[in-house]
Formats: C-alpha cells, sequence, structure tokens
C-alpha cells in the first residue's frame, strides 16, 4: 500500500485535515503477489453472474442436475436475450435441467472451470428465460480484500473505514476525547486515534496462508501517550492473540505549569505508563476475558551495571582495591538480572520468578533455564538449593557473581556439584 489519506473533522464552511501514512514491505516474499496488506476476507456474493462482456463467446457445457431454474418445468430451446444462445435443448424438471445442456455466451470462465468448480461445492443458477447463469459459491469460496488508499474518518460518511471488527476508524479528536475519558483529564493535544493504530495494525496478512497476523512484535519509536499499546491489548481481545508492544519514549519532562504535573506526572512516560494500566482494565472488563495478558515492563535505557576495567598502570594496587566489586554502586539485583537476560539473547518478556531461601535469593527465568544468584558470601549450600529447584525444571545455566563466593573452594564445589546434577554452564561475572 502506497499513501493513505487521512480525513479529520468536517465542519459546516468546509474544514478538511489530511494526513499521510507511508506503509512500505522491507522484503516480500513474491514478485507476483497483489495483497501484502488485507483489509478484511470477505465471501463472494452469493450469486455472481458468468457473463463478461469482455471474452469472446464460448459453448459451455452444463451436465444434468447441476443447475437451479426458477421457471416452470418443460422444454426449452432458446433464451429471450439475444446474448445466450442454447445450442441444445433442456429439460426443466424440479426445478433442475433432467439432461446435459450447451449455452453459447461469453463466459468469464472457461468450459473447465465451471467443472471444476462444482469440487469447491459451487452450483449454478438461472433465474428466468433469459438463460443469464449465475454461479452460486460454496461456503469456502472466500476473498481477500485489500485496504483503500483513503481512509475516511467522518464517522457520518457512509463511506467511513471500519477495520474487519466492525470499528470505525476515528479522527485525533476522537483519541483526544478517549484519552480524556480514560485519564480524567486531557493531557495531550490530538494524541493519535486508538482506532487508527487498530485498523493499521489489522491489515497484516500471512502471504502462505492468507490468514491474519495476531501474534508478534509491535514497535512504535514516538510512544507518547501509549496509543499503540492500547490498540494492540484491544486487538487481542478482539481475536484472542498474542500480539506483543514495545513502545520507546524519550523522558521528556512535562511542564512545571501544566495540569499532568500537577497530578503528578513528572514526564510524559508517567502518562504513557498510567495510560496502558487503565486501559488494559477497562478492555478486560469489557471483554470479559479476565485471562487477558495486559502485563508489561518498563525499562530505562542506562548504561551497563557492571563496572568498565580502565587500570590505573601507575597504581594498580589500588586498582585491583576498587576493582574488587564490579558492580555499580545504586543498582539492583534485578537491574542485573535484566542485564543478564539482554547478553543472552533472552526474552524479557519471560516471566522471572524470585526465590527467597534462608540466606540468599534466586532468580529462575523461564521457569528455570536460567538461574541467577547475585548475593555475597555464597556457600556450597545453595548448590543443594538449586539441584532442588532443578527436579521441577530442566535448569540448564547458572549465573553468580564472581566475587560472590565465600571461598574459593565453595566456588569449586557448587561447580562440581552442580555439573555431577547435569547443570554444565556455570557463568561467573
Amino acid at each position: 500500500m502506497g499513501k493513505t489519506q487521512h480525513f479529520g473533522r468536517q465542519k459546516l464552511n468546509f474544514y478538511s485535515n489530511v494526513e499521510y501514512i507511508i506503509c512500505y514491505g522491507k522484503r516480500l516474499i513474491s514478485n507476483n503477489r497483489k495483497e501484502v496488506l488485507a483489509e478484511y476476507e470477505k465471501s463472494d456474493l452469493e450469486d455472481a453472474p458468468l457473463y463478461n462482456a469482455s471474452n469472446p463467446e464460448k459453448p459451455i457445457l452444463f451436465p444434468k442436475g447441476m443447475v437451479k431454474f426458477n421457471i416452470a418445468d418443460g422444454k426449452y430451446s432458446k433464451s429471450t436475450d439475444k446474448k445466450y444462445t442454447l445450442e441444445t435443448d433442456v429439460i426443466v424438471k424440479d426445478g433442475k435441467n433432467a439432461n446435459d445442456f450447451t449455452l453459447r455466451f461469453k463466459s468469464r470462465w472457461s468450459k473447465d472451470k465451471v467443472i471444476s468448480e462444482l469440487d469447491n461445492g459451487t452450483t449454478y443458477w438461472v433465474k428466468s428465460e433469459n438463460f443469464s447463469i449465475r454461479a452460486i459459491y460454496g461456503d469456502l469460496k472466500t476473498s481477500i480484500e485489500s485496504p483503500r488508499q483513503l481512509i475516511f474518518t467522518n464517522s457520518n460518511n457512509p463511506l467511513n473505514t471500519k477495520s474487519r471488527f466492525g470499528v470505525k476508524v476515528g479522527t485525533s479528536e476522537e483519541g483526544s476525547k478517549t484519552l480524556e475519558n480514560l485519564m480524567e483529564n486531557n493531557f495531550f493535544n490530538y494524541p493519535k486515534p486508538n482506532t487508527l493504530i487498530e485498523y493499521l495494525l489489522s491489515l497484516l496478512i500471512n502471504p502462505n496462508s492468507n490468514e491474519f497476523v495476531n501474534e508478534g512484535y509491535f514497535l512504535d519509536f514516538f510512544s507518547g501517550s501509549a496509543t499503540t499499546a492500547q490498540a494492540v491489548m484491544q486487538l487481542n481481545a478482539n481475536d484472542e492473540g498474542n500480539r506483543k508492544f514495545i513502545l520507546v519514549q524519550l523522558p521528556e519532562s512535562t511542564d512545571e505549569n501544566s495540569e499532568a504535573y500537577e497530578e503528578g506526572y513528572e514526564s510524559i512516560c508517567e502518562i504513557g505508563k498510567e495510560r496502558i494500566r487503565r486501559a488494559g482494565d477497562k478492555i478486560v472488563e469489557e471483554s470479559g476475558n479476565k485471562d487477558l495478558d495486559i502485563g508489561f515492563k518498563v525499562f530505562k535505557l542506562d548504561s551497563s551495571n557492571l563496572e568498565k576495567w580502565d587500570p590505573d598502570y601507575n597504581d594498580l594496587e589500588q586498582t585491583l582495591l576498587m576493582s574488587q566489586d564490579n558492580i555499580k554502586s545504586k543498582r539492583t539485583q534485578e537491574d542485573l538480572v535484566y542485564e543478564i537476560m539482554l547478553k543472552y539473547g533472552i526474552d524479557l518478556t519471560l516471566p522471572v520468578e524470585k526465590h527467597e531461601l534462608t540466606n540468599n535469593t534466586l532468580y529462575s527465568i523461564e521457569f528455570g533455564a536460567l538461574i541467577i544468584c547475585l548475593d555475597d558470601n555464597i556457600t556450597r549450600d545453595i548448590s543443594n538449593a538449586i539441584v532442588k529447584l532443578s527436579k521441577d525444571s530442566d535448569v540448564k545455566r547458572v549465573v553468580f557473581k564472581d566475587n560472590g563466593f565465600a571461598s574459593d573452594s565453595d566456588k569449586t564445589n557448587i561447580k562440581e556439584n552442580l555439573r555431577t546434577h547435569g547443570i554444565n554452564e556455570f557463568i561467573t561475572i
């Protein structure tokens, strides 16, 4: 799809607002593919004419019993319409053709296509003596409708664009009203309407199966009021999808004289987070689906939690003393847990379970696939706790803080005990 026009409100003195939405594909599956995006899947009309004036005339054979007639039983030898010629007589009995007959006309299908369509449940219908024959499609006859280039957002316009879920695409004014109702205040000027984002995200289709895509990640680099998050959660509620969102927003501060600041929102990010919470609760309430995943995690871009090795070669002794603890101050264990997940390419949306032991804390990622312990004075006893935990899950990798062991012998004993129980990836940071 190329450029799409977004029309805003229409005033009495004729006012229109036009915005452009550019859609492009990084990698096309096939050069011959016509639909990259699809608005909805439609069933063909219950019946459609086989006549096509641009095609040459051809004789089409219709086997016995395959045509339905809405004319009186009897024998017919000609059509009342010169566009159709009966080359053989047809006998109509009990509303069906009792014999094979041949009809010559400008057909959009070949004679072989007419026969092969029977396997798809297609039948044929003649309504009158003009023999204007029509195809009645079977239940499986569907097609993909490409999105229009013009998106009409005036709700009073009969051409108003709707998603395949029957939701009308709204204007920025409607986006403001939605946000104001949700947040009980209007903190943004003309935010993106969530119905527009829902519509755009719902256009994705699998080119191999022609099925709509209802999973995957949706990235918004200009999150603003977090409209995309609300749209993704709403779409998941509509079709039981498993879409996930990633929102990126600079920590832009709110004006100290603004209502947002007075209500405790010191940055745009804080407004977005609260919107996601409220929108998720509302969608669950309206859909009645208490199992709908509306959870999200918030991360702040920062430098590594680990101190960079930068020795002072003129005073190595002091450098070594200062580097005994290689974790930066004011960083939590949770900060380091997520950095470890990032470095090992582990999905940040996976569950992180915290297990409080007598003297230590274990973090279990992906139900035990990765175990992390960042405590100090770790003794060999912790290996027994990890082995016990591995009985209920398939532990493959364990990460410790390099200087967190009570002694070198504890470190060695822990490593050997884990290895004897099949846990071979012993990592220190």
